[in-house]
């Protein structure tokens, strides 16, 4: 006779629900409750575009079980689950290699499994550790602002509620320096903080830390020794900024080339994204978007290379971030805090940072019906 699987008292398990409902909530998320028969779901998404889904929510106390799957999947293979674009499974534990193999051999019922750890949501196969996603500040020139760009981005993720580390590959350690040792303090959107801490590339290899969400590399230039080399492997995306100016810029597009020939030595996979970087008004609206308009044809057709239009997004100046939103205190034995704004507009640097910390995050397997 199979054992059944204890859930948690009713009360933690209801609250459980109300801790989920709440993180869809904070991202704008409308969360419906069913009426109080309903033993199908317990609650609903509606996403801004009008998307819904089905959840349910398990405070299970061992790893969820294949008979729970298969009675969720039977529902939303129901007339009345014909609203719903997917049915959300949400437990505190992992799933048994059962209910793994069925979600992935019946994608008819259009269930996929999520687990919560540390108030976030992960999407998992089976029980493994969270799936970190690695991501290169590169672009094959010196002078472009990589550093800063490592801080904010890092710093944009965490104010998103991940954890981030970043990870210093240049000689100069300049990130090392301009973080400190004791890393920086964010103060999260959600209201609560993370901190980014950086490691030096030596530091990183004799400790690595497995439950983070980002690893955020700043790249130097070259890639000199064959372990950095190996490095470029583990990117799942390579951020590339420029700040070309218009003497450089020529016709023959060799930043860009050059970039993605670096990255393509080693990596066929990651996706490459380039984007503005300390860019005045004139640029944006002019010269830069005419260059990666140029840059996007004369590459021709590929998915994995990503221009961003100048007018959808660029950071206006980096440096400005910095001397913003950076307090170094006189007494160093401090945090230091990256302040942003409580409600950045979109048109501002804080507001267009974000957007690109939100565009890296849909496209990788967090949150993602």
């Amino acid at each position: 006779m199979t054992a059944r699987i204890k859930e948690t008292s009713k009360s933690k398990g209801d609250e459980f629900e109300r801790r989920i409902a709440a993180l869809f909530a904070a991202r704008q998320i409308q969360v419906d409750w069913p009426k109080p028969n309903n033993k199908h779901f317990d609650f609903t998404l509606t996403t801004k575009q009008g998307t819904r889904y089905a959840v349910q929510a398990k405070a299970y106390e061992k790893s969820l079980p294949l008979n729970s799957v298969k009675s969720f999947a039977a529902f939303m293979n129901s007339p009345e689950a014909g609203v719903f674009a997917r049915g959300l499974l949400i437990s505190t534990s992992g799933i048994t290699s059962g209910g793994k193999k069925f979600i992935d051999q019946n994608p008819q019922a259009r269930i996929k499994f999520y687990r919560f750890r540390e108030d976030n949501i992960y999407q998992t196969a089976g029980d493994s550790e969270v799936e970190q996603k690695h991501i290169g500040i590169y672009t094959f020139k010196g002078g472009v602002g990589k550093t800063k760009v490592c801080l904010l981005f890092s710093a944009a993720l965490a104010y998103k509620g991940e954890d981030v580390l970043a990870v210093d590959l240049n000689r100069a350690h300049n990130l090392t320096n301009l973080i400190g040792l004791g890393g920086i303090y964010v103060k999260g959107e959600s209201g609560s903080g993370n901190t980014v801490v950086v490691y030096t590339n030596d530091e990183w290899k004799k400790e690595p830390i497995r439950n983070i969400n980002f690893i955020i590399y700043d790249c130097p230039q070259f890639f000199e020794k064959p372990a950095e080399r190996k490095i470029i492997e583990r990117f799942d995306y390579v951020l590339s900024p420029v700040n070309l100016t218009l003497d450089s810029m020529g016709l023959d597009y060799t930043v860009i080339t050059d970039t993605i020939r670096e990255i393509r030595a080693l990596n066929d996979h990651a996706h490459i994204l380039f984007f503005c970087n300390d860019c005045t008004p004139e640029q944006t609206g002019g010269m830069l978007r005419k260059y990666f308009l140029g840059a996007q044809s004369h590459l021709g057709p590929n998915p994995r290379v990503h221009f961003i239009d100048p007018a959808q997004f660029s950071i206006a100046h980096s440096k400005e971030l910095e001397e913003i939103g950076l307090n170094r205190l006189m007494d160093r034995s401090r945090k230091i805090e990256l302040m942003f704004a409580s409600h950045p507009s979109k048109e501002s640097p804080w507001g267009r940072l974000l957007d690109l910390a939100d565009f890296i995050l849909r496209s990788t397997n967090r949150f993602n019906p």
